[in-house]
């Protein structure tokens, strides 16, 4: 396992994004959104893409793109080892195999929220996160995979920058670049 490499998992709105950029430039390290990498390749959004194709479809095409984004991260290590910081979807370490892959390039560390934050956060763009209205069932079926993680940092009473920082303490001491 590489510790230079930090996977953010969590449910929607739990701030992968907007902590793993912060995290990211706080230690040094690239950063990478798996959502922005994978409609960036398939040249729609996330939302056009459930809608057009079904789940299924899009997590196939979600885990095509994370193991390309950790073969470039492979091949940039050859040349000179690089920390980073990857957000993941939400429902990307659902699957097993998916998740032990994660695991074994890099630590995986899952952000949390109670059900009430994410619903107020995702109230603003409900329109373009496809699975909004099922946000307490997915909670609930995605709760084993989230707890399955190096460590799980709240949201709930804390800034973006607050939740990078305290990452960013844990992570620091095991970085060997």
């Amino acid at each position: 396992m590489n510790r230079n490499r930090l996977f953010l998992s969590g449910p929607m709105a739990a701030g992968k994004s907007t902590c793993g950029a912060l995290l990211a430039a706080k230690c040094g390290a690239l950063f990478f959104d798996l959502d922005e990498e994978i409609t960036a390749r398939e040249g729609r959004s996330i939302a056009a893409l459930f809608e057009l194709e079904g789940e299924a479809q899009f997590r196939q095409k979600e885990r095509a793109a994370l193991l390309d984004l950790i073969e470039r991260l492979e091949l940039l290590d050859a040349l000179t080892p690089q920390k980073a910081v990857i957000a993941l979807g939400g429902g990307t370490v659902v699957n097993q195999d998916t998740r032990k892959q994660i695991r074994s390039f890099g630590l995986l560390c899952t952000l949390t929220a109670e059900p009430q934050t994410l619903a107020g956060r995702i109230a603003a763009d409900a329109q373009v996160r496809p699975l909004a209205k099922e946000l307490r069932h997915l909670l609930q079926e995605r709760q084993r995979a989230y707890e399955d993680a190096d460590g799980q940092w709240s949201t709930d009473d804390a800034t973006p920058q607050e939740v990078a920082d305290r990452i960013a303490q844990w992570w620091t001491p095991q970085i060997t670049v």
